[in-house]
């Protein structure tokens, strides 16, 4: 090898290693049977090895469905710009094939370049070793993660420097790599022929927001650009780094603050909110109480407050959030709502110069810690013959994710930063709504307690708000994304989750 000895007087040589893939090798087998599978990869990796050669390289070895081959420098070329335009002859050789076949193929092609040792293992396998081939290996498995073709690290990207007439690269920033343990940029190589490069420029410019920290910057542009049909292909990635934002706002203590994000994590309150608003009607109907003026606690940015308006077109309606940036939000995009209104309050200590004649309260009541203030001040802002209506999560409501979060910090060894922590919600049982209702003068008309069931983005969506109270207990935002990533990975592992909800409508002792 063509190296030279590092200080433990091993020879490594600089090179650049390519890992080749055939994704769905698998489905073909079992759909097309043995013989279909042989020639497939007889046919593919024959120009793969074509490929490989044509830019100088050296074929390492072939296990079932992928390749590995080895490029390094010489007088005429160099290893990095002889992998990608490998790569990107690989990609052409897909189209080529599927363009020729009866079934499609698709790959994909992992690249990294560092200093890497030869060695003779076991006299069976002349092969090369270092931490570049592990690499290699990982960003090929990583191209079925984000649905892409070709995927590089920074070593290999730098050194090709000016996007070619063939083929550019966008910026992935900091990824984890199973068995690296510090962040890596990567990248993408795409084909320049057939792509919008206004697009291109407009994602590399988010994603480098992103990587500066500037993530709601950077989320408006992932998801207008995940909104649109036109980008359909890129979703995978798109869907990623949206989801990644919202992440790192939270582990910031901005899940809520953010009015992009809570817009985005507000269907699941929607359909939470249609029951209760169903129970409002009935009620109010029932008990002839006319609706002239209705309070939303904990307002949001005002989705459903516009939807109250909707249901109660006769009321003034209006819409208090402890948050600034919620409630300038709701102003901005419903403040043309003409019986619609928003102010910033917290509900222990709101004020009003008339009281109302229903209060309403979606997802938001067992936020507040000082329970039996907030629901005396209510008391105080209904009229007498007025209602209250209320969701909130009931009692273990969550429970096994939350102790999912326990088991993430006992294994990270941060419990002592716990010592004094208390989560900070209070779930309710029937029976301790009914004791709170009736010692702040209200009379329970109906509690209900309900399994709302889950979804697949369940431990997503707690991994969201739920950890907040856990992650201001740690001290910067690699330990609270460490922390995330180990909660999810414990809570994805949860066969069942515990998702019983509260609903009650009250009216005041006085009116009974």
């Amino acid at each position: 090898m063509d190296g030279q000895s590092d200080s433990d007087g091993v020879d490594r040589a600089k090179r650049s290693v390519l890992f080749v893939d055939i994704r769905n090798s698998t489905n073909i087998l079992e759909n097309f049977g043995p013989t279909t599978i042989e020639s497939t990869l007889n046919d593919f990796f024959r120009d793969v090895k074509s490929s490989v050669e044509l830019y100088e390289g050296t074929v390492d070895k072939i296990i079932g469905d992928e390749l590995m081959a080895v490029f390094s420098d010489s007088e005429s070329s160099i290893a990095e710009t002889d992998a990608v335009s490998c790569a990107h002859s690989i990609q052409q050789n897909v189209d080529g094939f599927n363009a020729n076949h009866d079934l499609e193929i698709s790959v994909g092609v992992g690249i990294a370049t560092g200093k890497v040792q030869s060695v003779d293992i076991a006299g069976l396998d002349n092969t090369v070793v270092g931490r570049s081939v592990n690499i290699a290996s990982r960003l090929q498995s990583l191209c079925k993660q984000f649905q892409v073709n070709v995927l590089a690290d920074l070593p290999t990207r730098e050194a090709i420097g000016a996007e070619t007439e063939s083929f550019g690269f966008r910026l992935i920033p900091n990824q984890w790599i199973d068995g690296i343990y510090e962040q890596m940029d990567i990248y993408e190589l795409y084909a320049v022929e057939g792509t919008d490069q206004q697009y291109l420029y407009q994602f590399n410019t988010a994603a480098q927001e992103y990587k500066r920290g500037n993530y709601a910057a950077a989320l408006t542009f992932f998801i207008d650009a995940y909104s649109n049909p036109q980008y359909q292909s890129d979703r995978p990635l798109l869907y990623y780094f949206a989801k990644e934002c919202f992440e790192r706002l939270s582990e910031r203590g901005e899940m809520f603050n953010n009015p992009n994000m809570y817009e985005q994590h507000s269907n699941i309150q929607k359909k939470q909110s249609d029951f209760l608003v169903f129970l409002m009607q009935k009620y109010s109907s029932r008990r002839n109480v006319d609706a002239d003026k209705v309070l939303d606690v904990g307002c949001g940015t005002g989705v459903l407050t516009a939807e109250i308006a909707e249901e109660f077109s006769t009321a003034d309606i209006v819409g208090i959030d402890s948050s600034s940036a919620q409630v300038n939000s709701a102003r901005e995009n419903r403040g043309d709502i003409s019986n619609v209104s928003f102010e910033r309050a917290d509900i222990e200590l709101y004020e009003s110069d008339h009281t109302f004649d229903i209060i309403y309260s979606n997802s938001v009541m067992h936020w507040i810690q000082n329970q039996e203030k907030a629901y005396w001040n209510i008391r105080r802002l209904i009229d007498d013959e007025g209602l209250l209506a209320v969701h909130q999560g009931y009692e273990n409501c969550y429970k096994e994710l939350r102790e999912a979060a326990e088991a993430a910090i006992r294994e990270m060894g941060i419990s002592h930063k716990f010592s004094s922590f208390s989560y900070p919600l209070n779930y309710h049982t029937k029976q301790s709504i009914t004791e709170l209702l009736h010692a702040t003068g209200f009379e329970p008309i109906e509690i209900m307690k309900t399994e709302s069931g889950y979804t697949d983005t369940l431990v997503d969506d707690f991994a969201q708000a739920g950890l907040l109270p856990y992650k201001k207990q740690l001290d910067n935002d690699m330990e609270r994304a460490k922390f995330t990533r180990t909660f999810k990975r414990i809570a994805n592992d949860i066969t069942h989750i515990n998702t019983d909800r509260l609903y009650f409508v009250a009216t005041t002792e006085a009116a009974e």
